[in-house]
């Protein structure tokens, strides 16, 4: 069973004092985790304060016993996967040299990253683009390829910001669908997203009281509930305003 993630008095700077607090949180690796609010309200400084890539003013967020901070850059790589928003993938990088590098935690000869990359591509329906450059694909085909070298990586949980933004309806499903089908089948997953539906449509209606909605104010987390709730839509109404 994966360990927990856990941060503890954890506050970061901001321009007129802390921009993200959080006095207690644990992150169950059972249940889904998704974070909603309006622009501004903290959801990716949480997910990059878990990460290591904002200083903290105080605190400690540790997975399991462990503190993420004392952790090497491998290290760290095999408890967490992060896909941002805009990831920024160089356009001249062949996508067979860019999924070998996702495997690079591994002492795994070359011949043998080559193997597993390109069955992982495969995996996803994805084998046409393995001579490709990064530049000659849609957005859609970046954010699965993305989502390609999330699953070589092998991290205990994966951080997902907006993993769908700016893209088509049918492309957004997609996303959703892959990520929901690997937290079924074990990964722990906290997802930043603006647009809820999508993850009732990823998950199963006898799931969705696995799925935890963090709501998120200001730096602050303003409430804590199931999708199944029926109170859920009152609260993010109340949220964005």
């Amino acid at each position: 069973m994966t360990e927990p993630l856990a941060l503890t008095r954890v506050s970061l700077p901001g321009r007129e004092g802390p921009r993200l607090e959080v006095d207690s949180l644990a992150l169950d690796a059972a249940r889904m985790t998704a974070l909603v609010g309006p622009n501004g309200s903290g959801k990716t400084s949480l997910l990059r304060a878990i990460l290591g890539l904002e200083p903290t003013l105080r605190g400690q967020i540790c997975h399991g016993d462990t503190a993420l901070g004392s952790l090497s850059p491998h290290a760290r790589a095999a408890r967490l996967g992060w896909l941002p928003q805009h990831e920024q993938l160089q356009p001249s990088v062949m996508v067979e040299e860019y999924l070998v590098a996702a495997c690079a935690r591994f002492s795994w000869p070359r011949r043998e990253a080559v193997a597993r990359a390109r069955e992982a591509l495969h995996a996803q329906g994805l084998g046409a683009l393995w001579n490709s450059e990064i530049a000659h694909l849609s957005g859609g085909e970046r954010q699965r390829l993305s989502l390609v070298a999330l699953s070589l990586q092998r991290s205990a949980w994966w951080l997902c910001d907006e993993p769908a933004n700016h893209l088509d309806p049918a492309r957004q499903f997609e996303i959703y669908r892959h990520l929901g089908d690997a937290w079924r089948k074990g990964q722990a997953l906290v997802c930043v997203t603006h647009d809820i539906n999508l993850l009732w449509y990823a998950v199963p209606p006898e799931d969705w009281s696995r799925v935890r909605v963090l709501g998120m104010r200001e730096g602050h987390v303003a409430f804590d509930c199931p999708l199944s709730d029926s109170a859920l839509p009152a609260s993010l109404g109340a949220l964005y305003g």
